[in-house]
């Protein structure tokens, strides 16, 4: 007896230790979690002819979580909800919410409230118009001319008390910034008086989508104008203009339809190079508009790209110039059409004296009417320009532009 109650103080610290080292473990293996977020709930296995006439709600939960990393992204989908209605028949009926988890970490122990009520009734059918609503823009200077629809009605079914609520049903139609008409098929979805959605209502199989065609045209009096960078003076001795390119290459200009029509393309504010040795961005102005036309951002960048000449001393230079594509020949269907890029750029090389006999006029005049589908390509590189003697082209680039117009 005297030995086992020898170093008694140390044998109940021994033993005190050991307790709360196990407390420790099974608290840090069955940490319990209340999750802030609310669960919906979803019927299953109800007959056909059937339909619940309650909203279903949601439920909280009581989590036992095995690992404390688990809950750190952790999300309502994780969980699935559910009341079993096999063989349910019309009435009213309290039953057991059942909530399954997707993480094996993760053990639901509580569920609040663990049953509800829900009312049972026979399906009930209503025809309603469908209307439409546009989320997102088309492109700046276009509109929708136009929304065709395949069917003008459809056949929904819910609760009586459901289908009293519903005040349309809605073809969702998504734009992002389209400058061309648009056909898609796209989901039909029920809203209340106040535009709350409506989720409980079904469907035919197969009539929850509605084709669409979107009509998008140019707004009157506006017009789509490619950007010239005006540019003057003459760089150092030591480099030549390698490239010029600007942003945004077009603007909308609005105002008088008739002054519209005469303008091929908007210019900027002189943009003067004298000396420049080096890369350079200028922010200018659209200018010389005819008067009542307005751009709705005239404010332009030019960046200059400049790059040394070879050899240092030599009586041959170089000059770049931007050169506007205008579109001359068209079929009717093509008139309002744009072309991407809407200029091209020559590096041109002569005599200093023959590159400044270049026409500030230059341009390069377009027949689209070959082009068989908006979206299609045309290759420049075979046009010819009107350059003074003695000069000679480097490069003009790119050799393929873009072009599209409304069909």
């Amino acid at each position: 007896m005297k030995k086992f109650l020898a170093n008694w103080e140390l044998k109940i610290l021994a033993v005190m230790s050991a307790m709360i080292f196990w407390f420790l473990v099974v608290g840090t293996e069955n940490t319990f979690y209340t999750f802030p977020e609310k669960i919906p709930v979803k019927a299953f296995n109800l007959a056909n002819d059937l339909v619940v006439s309650d909203d279903l709600s949601t439920v909280s939960l009581r989590l036992k979580i095995g690992n404390r990393e688990s809950i750190k992204n952790l999300t309502v989908d994780d969980f699935s909800a559910f009341i079993d209605l096999e063989g349910q028949k019309e009435g009213e009926v309290t039953v057991r919410v059942e909530v399954s988890s997707r993480s094996s970490d993760i053990a639901v122990v509580k569920v609040e409230p663990s049953e509800i009520k829900v009312k049972i009734e026979k399906t009930s059918e209503k025809e309603v118009s469908i209307d439409h609503k546009i989320e997102g823009n088309t492109a700046e200077g276009f509109q929708v001319e136009n929304v065709e629809i395949s069917k003008e009605k459809v056949l929904i079914k819910g609760s009586q008390e459901v289908l009293d609520g519903v005040s349309k049903i809605t073809a969702l139609i998504e734009l992002d910034n389209n400058r061309e008409d648009l056909s898609a098929t796209v989901p039909l979805v029920a809203y209340d008086g106040e535009g709350n959605i409506i989720p409980d209502i079904k469907f035919n199989e197969g009539e929850d989508e509605v084709d669409v065609t979107v009509l998008i045209s140019q707004f009157k009096n506006q017009k789509i104008l490619g950007v010239k960078p005006n540019v003057v003076g003459t760089p150092d001795d030591s480099v030549w203009i390698k490239s010029i390119n600007v942003n945004p290459s077009y603007i909308v200009a609005k105002g008088d339809q008739q002054a519209l029509e005469g303008l091929e393309f908007a210019s900027t504010q002189d943009i003067n190079v004298d000396g420049l040795k080096e890369n350079k961005t200028f922010t200018v102005l659209v200018a010389d508009l005819p008067e009542g036309i307005e751009v709705e951002n005239g404010s332009i960048n030019v960046s200059i790209e400049v790059q040394s000449y070879e050899s240092v001393g030599s009586t041959t230079q170089r000059k770049t110039v931007n050169v506007p594509l205008i579109v001359k020949k068209f079929k009717t269907v093509q008139r309002e059409s744009t072309i991407d890029p809407p200029s091209l750029t020559l590096v041109a090389e002569g005599a200093q004296e023959d590159l400044d006999k270049i026409s500030d006029s230059l341009k390069i005049e377009l027949d689209i009417s070959n082009i068989s589908q908006s979206g299609g390509t045309l290759d420049t590189s075979s046009y010819n320009l009107d350059l003074p003697n003695g000069v000679n082209v480097v490069s003009l680039t790119p050799q393929v532009v873009t072009v599209t117009w409304n069909q």
